[in-house]
């Protein structure tokens, strides 16, 4: 099962911190681009803002970059093990010998195991392995994929630049506000873990976040169970870009069935959201 967890955006490293860092180190660098009919050229004239505004609009430009931070890293495995999302005790993933040195220490505690422990791990073959496979597939299906969630959510994408930060830990997280999303090296499915966390990412920004909408009036349980469950949408209409269908949390499957099935009659994302907020409401606090 892939699994997921949102972070604490004070928390988590800043992007200052990273740049400061003389352990980041770019792994590559790719950018998948279409026209942008707005690039200023010499001797003309700037297009009006009614223009630009239409042009990002339906016509962008998307582009990623792929880290490998151990400070990130670190960082993650800390969080992970020293937080319970939605019943699962993500310190309980790992080896126990191990999970003792993080659970329930300090930053400082955790990175003076951790440093160490990640610099060794990161000369194993399969995490070179992954880093080369994470790259191969991001090239080939990170624009159809930008493309297909902007379609299917009826919204252009929040942001149309992202920064993987490759994490050895089997749990991922985001920061919305830096585009920052965590890919594990060992995860056969990069494009499948993309596209579950810009859908959290466009469902926050569009709807979340907007006062018009009754999502943004929703307690944080209820409102972290919808956005958990709406990733149905990824199973049958994202089959030719994730290698197997979105699973979600066990204490979501019976939410997610009745999502499903208002989504095979009604393909507008904003219907099912409507409709899930007036569902939510029935399922039990799970943070």
């Amino acid at each position: 099962m892939v699994r997921f967890r949102e972070s604490s955006l004070r928390d988590f490293p800043s992007a200052a911190s990273v740049a400061a860092s003389s352990a980041a180190v770019n792994v590559g660098f790719a950018a998948v681009r279409r026209p942008l009919a707005d690039r200023g050229s010499r001797g003309r004239q700037p297009l009006p803002q009614f223009l630009k505004k239409f042009i990002y609009k339906h016509i962008m430009e998307y582009s990623f970059k792929i880290h490998q931070n151990i400070h990130y890293d670190a960082w993650n495995w800390w969080d992970a093990c020293n937080n319970i999302n939605f019943g699962t005790d993500w310190s309980s993933k790992i080896n126990s010998q191990i999970s003792r040195k993080i659970k329930d220490k300090s930053k400082k505690e955790a990175y003076y195991f951790l440093i160490p422990y990640l610099k060794r791990k990161y000369q194993e073959d399969k995490v070179k392995e992954g880093k080369l496979y994470i790259q191969t597939e991001l090239n080939r299906k990170f624009l159809p994929a930008c493309e297909k969630i902007a379609k299917v959510m009826g919204r252009p994408l929040y942001r149309n630049n992202f920064h993987f930060y490759l994490t050895t830990f089997p749990s991922i997280s985001y920061n919305k506000e830096s585009g920052h999303i965590l890919l594990n090296y060992n995860w056969n499915d990069p494009i499948g873990t993309f596209l579950h966390e810009l859908c959290h990412l466009q469902f926050i920004h569009y709807w979340r976040e907007n006062p018009k909408s009754p999502v943004s009036r929703l307690p944080k349980d209820q409102f972290e169970n919808l956005k958990e469950s709406l990733t149905v949408i990824l199973d049958k209409d994202f089959s030719l870009l994730i290698k197997k269908a979105d699973q979600g949390y066990l204490i979501h499957q019976a939410f997610r069935k009745k999502l499903s099935a208002f989504w095979k009659v009604d393909k507008s994302f904003n219907n099912l959201v409507k409709y899930g907020t007036k569902q939510t409401g029935q399922l039990p606090p799970t943070i």
